[in-house]
């Protein structure tokens, strides 16, 4: 994500007035020390009636049991030709908190973080136990004793083989049919090989990670972290082998998975950093599936598409969509700006 597109969300601790929040800033504006601080004594006059002070320390909060001082000054006036040091960028959904420099040492922001509710405690070092279906899941990706099932995928280099159990993938309708009737009308169900496996091919456009990925969400009814926080994982359509969120939605369909979709376009739809090939394979997505969340991700990529219209009309991507709905949609969308600002 780019700098002029990360937040990070902005507190004030002081001895006697306590740890409030001021707002949010874009981490650009954070680290341009004159704007920034223009904007953050604002806020504070307009919130608290209280100036913010001359000179101030800033604090990131790493967790619930961390805190750590950055260095906000800035640098000195590099020589001609050469660059000068970039200050800490802070991530995406930070917290920082200011305190003034004057603050005295046993009062410092640092010692006395813990005396407020949410950093009160150490955190726990008791481990998590496993769900039913993560040691399901655990048992089913070692080949455990009970997996009755081999999906068998890929070709050559990139041949894959995932196990799984067939009372597991049963929760899904699509399985459930596949093993008692067949899914198509003619198709007999898979019969188990001589080492009493049921071997399953998966559809050609379909990875290993995807695979993984849709087994899991099977086995676990939810999507892996790395998804959540991955924009190319969650944007990229085909054109990756190892970016696959939005197959694992056609891999939903295929498998008439709803929720599974549903929680795929939700994820894509809070995502704001598209590209001309992304924003393309999410608008073709959103215009694909009846989902409450697809208007949202519609919405989302159709505005990129319009504001970067140059670029997309050079990609051979967008040549190819010539003649769609799709095609149609994003004709009728640019032309009703130019006959706006005409």
């Amino acid at each position: 994500m780019a700098d002029d597109q990360r937040l990070v969300f902005l507190k004030y601790y002081g001895p006697s007035f306590g740890l409030r929040y001021v707002g949010a800033m874009y981490v650009g504006n954070l680290q341009d020390i004159a704007k920034g601080y223009k904007g953050i004594s604002a806020a504070m006059q307009a919130r608290f009636n209280l100036p913010l002070p001359d000179n101030v320390d800033y604090f990131r909060l790493l967790g619930s049991d961390r805190v750590e001082l950055i260095d906000m000054t800035p640098p000195p006036i590099p020589v001609e030709g050469k660059e000068a040091p970039a200050l800490p960028a802070p991530e995406n959904g930070e917290i920082i908190v200011l305190q003034s420099s004057n603050t005295a040492d046993e009062f410092c922001f640092s010692k006395k973080f813990r005396d407020y509710p949410r950093f009160s405690k150490e955190a726990s070092t008791t481990p998590r136990h496993l769900t039913f279906g993560e040691q399901l899941l655990l048992d089913a990706e070692s080949c455990f004793p009970g997996v009755d099932v081999k999906f068998v995928g890929g070709e050559g280099d990139n041949a894959y083989t995932i196990t799984a159990h067939r009372s597991a993938l049963c929760t899904i309708e699509y399985f459930r049919r596949l093993f008692t009737k067949g899914v198509k009308e003619g198709q007999t169900p898979p019969v188990a090989d001589k080492d009493g496996f049921y071997v399953i091919t998966p559809p050609k456009f379909v990875n290993e990670a995807t695979m993984k990925h849709f087994i899991r969400w099977i086995y676990t009814r939810r999507i892996e972290k790395e998804l959540k926080l991955d924009v190319g994982l969650c944007l990229n359509l085909s054109t990756i082998p190892s970016l696959h969120c939005l197959i694992l939605v056609h891999l939903g369909n295929y498998c008439i998975c709803e929720s599974l979709v549903h929680d795929c376009v939700e994820i894509v739809g809070r995502i704001k950093s598209f590209d001309v090939t992304s924003s393309l394979d999410a608008l073709e997505l959103a215009d694909s599936i009846e989902d409450t969340e697809a208007a949202i991700l519609r919405r989302r990529a159709m505005q990129y598409i319009v504001a970067n219209f140059e670029d997309v009309a050079r990609a051979e991507r967008f040549h190819k969509m010539v003649g769609t709905a799709v095609y149609y949609s994003i004709i009728a969308a640019v032309y009703q700006v130019v006959k706006t600002a005409l």
